[in-house]
């Protein structure tokens, strides 16, 4: 424990001392985010705090491996290669700017890094198959992450309460990897979200957001490897569903208005909120309380024996994420009229749930 704290307070003080340093390195070298129609910030603001977070958390994960005395393996050589390039190309794409595709490609490049040296196939059913489902867990919460990094201390938030929620859930599985990276990442979180709340001193960038996405998403390959039953695949799943479910909702809405999905926008699950009348401080603590509950709950799931609670929970916060997805993309001006269906049409869709699953199974009949 003792260990833990250690790692937690070094990538703490060091992302907390590199961040002021990212911001006048970031004003002396133009690398800004300058303002327009997309983006909600009003000034021009330094983009280099991924580096911060990394270089933090990096110097806490060194560390952890050479006080502990665990032997480098597969995974530790695969996550740091991988975390290296895909911050190289959040970097390029925060200085420079990259296309679409050749930004997804850098992507699937450091996948396949991550997943060679992890030797990650066979987790569900021992084919190649699994390879590329791995790979797209990787793809999609890389974009998720750098998708909400749209709001101050968003996706930073988000990101820590993904670390917190795996930190614990690699405590309960006997999980070094998931412990020594999650206390790493929330100790440099916390260094930066200092800077990075409302209003803003600097922003994460391509490179911090990306680099978040994909270790959280390394975090969940590595339980999956040890962990393949398909009951407990439904833990990384629940931890991370809202980054999953914001990415999905602005897929469908942008697919449905015929727009292509690398343009940006303003049509994010937190910027709908704050279109309803909510602050966007307030949206980004609701936001923060939702993956707080998905975190605690994926780790209760974990513990729970029955695989049909398992299940039916996350059924549950499935259908809760799907009305909220739906009501958020209609336009209704009133908060109050929108909460009230919101909730009335979360407790109906539930109920007949539960009443058919009692129906069907329980029942007798």
């Amino acid at each position: 424990m003792y260990l833990l704290l250690a790692i937690l307070c070094l990538s703490f003080i060091a992302t907390l001392g590199l961040t002021p340093v990212a911001i006048r390195t970031a004003r002396l070298t133009n690398f800004l985010d300058k303002p327009n129609y997309r983006k909600i910030h009003a000034i021009p603001t330094p983009l280099l705090g991924g580096m911060a977070v990394f270089i933090g958390s990096a110097v806490a994960f060194g560390f952890a491996y050479i006080t502990t005395g665990i032997q480098p393996d597969g995974v530790f050589t695969g996550f740091i290669a991988g975390a290296i390039m895909i911050t190289i190309i959040g970097l390029i794409d925060d200085g420079i700017g990259m296309t679409p595709g050749s930004k997804l490609f850098g992507q699937i490049l450091t996948a396949i890094l991550f997943l060679t040296f992890s030797r990650a196939g066979g987790i569900l059913m021992n084919t190649p198959l699994d390879f590329t489902i791995a790979g797209i867990w990787m793809i999609t919460l890389m974009n998720a992450l750098n998708f909400l990094d749209n709001m101050d201390g968003l996706c930073s938030g988000i990101s820590f309460c993904g670390a917190l929620g795996f930190t614990i859930l690699g405590m309960l599985s006997n999980e070094p990897f998931l412990v020594v990276t999650g206390v790493s990442l929330m100790g440099a979180l916390i260094g930066f979200i200092y800077f990075n709340f409302n209003p803003a001193r600097i922003f994460l960038g391509d490179a911090g957001s990306m680099f978040l996405g994909y270790s959280l998403a390394c975090m969940g390959i590595v339980f999956a490897i040890s962990n393949s039953d398909a009951q407990d695949l439904l833990t990384p799943l629940l931890i991370m569903s809202y980054p999953l479910f914001d990415i999905s909702f602005v897929t469908f809405t942008r697919l449905r208005e015929g727009r292509s999905l690398s343009q940006g926008g303003k049509d994010h699950t937190s910027h709908r909120l704050v279109n309803l009348g909510i602050r966007s401080s307030k949206a980004v603590w609701g936001i923060f309380a939702i993956c707080f509950l998905q975190a605690i709950l994926g780790n209760i799931l974990y513990l729970s024996s029955d695989s049909t609670w398992k299940l039916i929970t996350v059924v549950v916060v499935a259908f809760l994420l799907l009305v909220f997805g739906i009501h958020l993309s209609r336009n209704f001006a009133n908060i109050k009229e929108k909460l009230l269906l919101l909730f009335g049409d979360t407790l109906g869709l539930n109920l007949a749930f539960l009443v058919f699953y009692y129906i069907k199974y329980s029942s007798g009949f």
